[in-house]
This record gives structure tokens, C-alpha cells and sequence, in this order.
């Protein structure tokens, strides 16, 4: 292996690699990054087994090979080099790195230890703009269970239905939606992708603003641009029928600006207990909204928002946290607080945006 490679490039998908690798102890080589050079690209490789990525970018290629490296000490040294372009090459085990003013040699690992990115062969395919793959994720992901316990709450549920790719994701206090609208001739699908695989799936992403094509298997996604391949496993389990708990009829709704939902809310924090109990009470009669929060060892608070009120007067507490977390998901200027009776879920969305709806359970006082 010899090439001459733009530093650049090599710092921006080796950053992309580096979310696929992983600190075990059990297994070493996963620590590890494989760098192949093959057709006039290098290839860069990395996994945890959960979750995989193989980047590739041109490079200039004197003869062609692969090596297997420590992924923390491959980042380091190409992160502090400064020179527009920099020769790698294997010589005697290891991996030589110059630049006009520095020489690394970085030791090789065992390559035949390294594990091979599973290639998903399947029907079912989407194209999709990245940009609106990882938005989907983003909407939802931090609604998801932290805990193992129940893996399909710890998950991101995917599935297309009518012309709609969904994204929906919950605890079991809350729940959120993200509905993306798909085009051409798609197969119906489910799958479940752990949330911290779905997580860095979305910083990917980001970074590279492309056309994906997602492939499904039983056991397997694959996301594939022109640079990247990502492959994660997915959930084997069964996501809560979710649709039969959303309210078909509203009793109550309230319109807020969504700066003064935001303002109300900090303050609320304040004085907020360690349950994260808000009260709200929706007053018909005066046309305003009350959200109170106690705690026994700072004080109360009060705040009074004028606002439209459509429906009955209703009283109801909930968890301010969860209602803190929704206000930088959505962007519209006006929020709806919708209210069938205070013990059933509470919807919030943006006016006007028919593609996101977030639920939340009422708390018990």
C-alpha cells in the first residue's frame, strides 16, 4: 500500500469511520480502523458489530494493499498534521504516514482479525435524500427509552406506509412522529433500529449531503451514498401498536406562541420539583393558561398566558421536561396543546404542520 491522499478528505471520513468503533476490551481489534486501498480509493472501514461504516474518497495510488490500525492513535496523528497532501504506506507491518515536515509510524494490527461489513442483499429499497433520512431520526430518537429492559422502546421505529416513511419512537410516557412523504414504486416495511445506532447514523448524515439508498433485510439496514456505507443490526422484537392511543377527539385546544411557551417554561423549571411536576389549567372563563410548579425547598411559581382556547375548561399536570424536550423539535412560531380528558395522552404539535405530533401521559399528583 502507497498513496498520496488529501488530508482533508482523509480527516473528514476517518471522523465519519471513528463513530463505528468501539472501546472493548473483550475484543480489541474493534478499537481498531482498516484502511484498503483498492481502485484508485482508499477505503475506510470500522465497526462494533452493532454498527458499521466504510467510507471511500480518490486518492493517488502507487500500489495498491490494506492495513489494520489503533483508531484513537490514526485519528490523533492525521488530526494534528497541517499539510495539504500526505503519502501512507505499509512498510514492514506497519503504517508509515509523511508529510513535508513529520514522519509517523504507527503499528499494524492483525488484519485477518478484523471483521468484514455484512453486505445486505434485499428487494426492498428506498432512495431518499439523506438530509431528510436524518431529519426523521432527529425528530424522534430523543424520545426513545434509555433503558434495555424493553429493546423495542429503545429503538427508532421505521416503516412506510402509503406513500409516507415514518419515524416514531417511545418510553411509554411519551411518544414522538415524524411522518416524511417518499416517492416512486416502495414496498411497505417495518424494522426497529437500536437509538444510539440510529443516533450516529444521523451525525453521519450530516456530513454527507447526498442521495441514500436504504436496503432491508430481516436482520440488517444498509445506508449507501456515493462515499458512504452504513450498516447497522436492527431489533428483533415488536413495536407497540401506537396508533391506538392517539386521541381521535380533542375536547380542549390551546394556540401558544411557541416564546412564550419557552419563557413560561424556564421560569416553571425553576421551581420545578424532582418528579418534574407542572400544573396546567386551562381556564375558558378568562381565556388563559396557568402553569404552576412547587418545590418544597425553593418556592412556587405562577405564570398566566393569554391565549385562544377552543373547547371545555380542563386541569391536568405533566412532566415539564418531557414538554421541554419538543420545544427545539419543532419549528413552527405556534403550538397546539390538544386535550381529550386530563387522563388521557396529551398532544402537542406546530400549527399547521401535519408531519409531526408528539404525545405525552399525564403525571398522577
Amino acid at each position: 500500500m502507497k498513496i498520496t491522499s488529501n488530508l482533508d478528505l482523509l480527516k473528514k471520513y476517518t471522523q465519519i469511520a471513528l463513530r463505528c468503533t468501539s472501546k472493548n476490551t473483550t475484543l480489541p481489534i474493534l478499537n481498531s480502523i482498516r484502511l484498503k486501498v483498492e481502485n484508485k480509493f482508499l477505503i475506510i472501514e470500522a465497526t462494533n458489530l452493532s454498527l458499521g461504516a466504510s467510507c471511500k474518497f480518490p486518492v493517488t495510488v502507487e500500489e495498491e494493499g490494506e492495513v489494520v490500525v489503533k483508531s484513537s492513535v490514526f485519528e490523533s496523528s492525521i488530526m494534528n498534521l497541517k499539510d495539504k497532501n500526505i503519502n501512507l504506506s505499509f512498510v514492514k507491518g506497519n503504517l508509515v504516514i509523511k508529510t513535508n515536515s513529520n514522519e509517523i509510524t504507527i503499528k499494524g494490527e492483525e488484519k485477518d482479525d478484523f471483521p468484514k461489513l455484512p453486505k445486505i442483499e434485499s428487494d426492498i429499497k428506498i432512495n431518499i435524500k439523506s438530509e431528510y433520512f436524518s431529519e426523521g431520526i432527529k425528530a424522534v430518537v430523543w424520545s426513545s427509552s434509555n433503558s434495555d429492559i424493553k429493546p423495542e422502546l429503545s429503538s427508532v421505529y421505521i416503516y412506510h406506509q402509503d406513500n409516507n416513511m415514518f419515524f416514531v419512537a417511545t418510553d411509554s410516557f411519551r411518544l414522538a412522529e415524524r411522518k416524511i412523504k417518499t416517492k416512486g414504486d416502495i414496498a411497505d416495511f417495518t424494522t426497529l433500529i437500536p437509538y444510539k445506532n440510529a443516533a450516529e447514523i444521523s451525525r453521519v448524515l450530516d456530513m454527507v449531503d447526498d442521495e441514500l439508498t436504504v436496503s432491508f433485510s430481516k436482520n440488517q439496514i444498509s445506508l449507501e451514498t456515493n462515499s458512504v456505507y452504513i450498516t447497522t443490526r436492527v431489533v428483533d422484537s415488536v413495536f407497540p401498536d401506537y396508533k391506538q392511543i392517539i386521541p381521535k377527539e380533542k375536547n380542549t385546544e390551546i394556540i401558544l406562541l411557541k416564546k412564550d411557551l419557552i419563557e413560561v417554561l424556564k421560569l416553571a423549571q425553576v421551581f420545578s420539583d424532582k418528579f418534574n411536576h407542572l400544573n396546567l389549567k386551562i381556564d375558558k372563563e378568562n381565556k388563559e393558561c396557568v402553569f404552576v410548579s412547587k418545590n418544597q425547598d425553593t418556592g412556587e411559581q405562577e405564570s398566566r398566558v393569554k391565549t385562544t382556547i377552543t373547547g371545555d375548561t380542563v386541569e391536568v399536570n405533566i412532566n415539564l421536561r418531557y414538554i421541554i424536550d419538543v420545544m427545539s423539535i419543532i419549528n413552527e412560531d405556534s403550538i397546539a396543546v390538544s386535550i381529550q380528558n386530563p387522563n388521557k395522552p396529551i398532544i402537542v404539535s406546530g400549527v399547521g404542520n401535519k408531519d409531526f405530533t408528539y404525545l405525552l401521559m399525564p403525571m398522577n399528583r
